[in-house]
C-alpha cells in the first residue's frame, strides 16, 4: 500500500521534509530485508527528519505499522503528533465518512 503525501520538501530549524528515491536492486535494502525483515521497495517516498535522523516516512513498512489502528478506528478520533499526516490521510481515505477537525501547532517547513 502506498500513501501519497502532498507536502513540499523544506526545512525549519532542526526539522526537515525530504523526498527520497529507493532504486531497483538497492543492495542496502536487500541486506536490511534479510537482517530485519524490513526493507523498502523501489519507489519515491517522503521522510520527516530531525537533526538528520529519520522520524517517520511513508514507506510500506511504516504504513503497515499503523494499518491495524486505521482499520479499527471509527467514531471520534484524536491523533497526536501528525508528522507527515500519513495516519490522517489513511483515515480520510477510508470509505467511512470522517469530519476533519485538525487542530495543530504548525511550524511550516516551506
Amino acid at each position: 500500500m502506498q500513501v501519497d503525501i502532498n507536502i513540499p520538501d523544506g526545512k525549519s530549524g532542526s526539522w526537515e521534509v525530504t523526498t527520497f528515491e529507493v532504486p531497483k536492486n538497492d543492495v542496502s535494502q536487500i541486506f536490511s530485508l534479510m537482517q530485519t525483515g524490513r526493507g523498502v521497495p523501489p519507489g519515491t517516498y517522503k521522510r520527516l527528519s530531525r537533526n538528520g535522523k529519520c522520524i517517520m516516512s511513508n514507506t510500506p513498512d511504516e504504513i503497515r505499522d499503523v494499518s491495524s489502528f486505521v482499520y479499527k478506528a471509527n467514531g471520534n478520533i484524536l491523533i497526536n503528533g501528525l508528522g507527515l499526516g500519513v495516519v490522517l490521510k489513511m483515515l480520510l481515505d477510508k470509505k467511512r465518512s470522517y469530519k476533519n477537525n485538525s487542530y495543530r501547532k504548525v511550524t511550516r517547513c516551506y
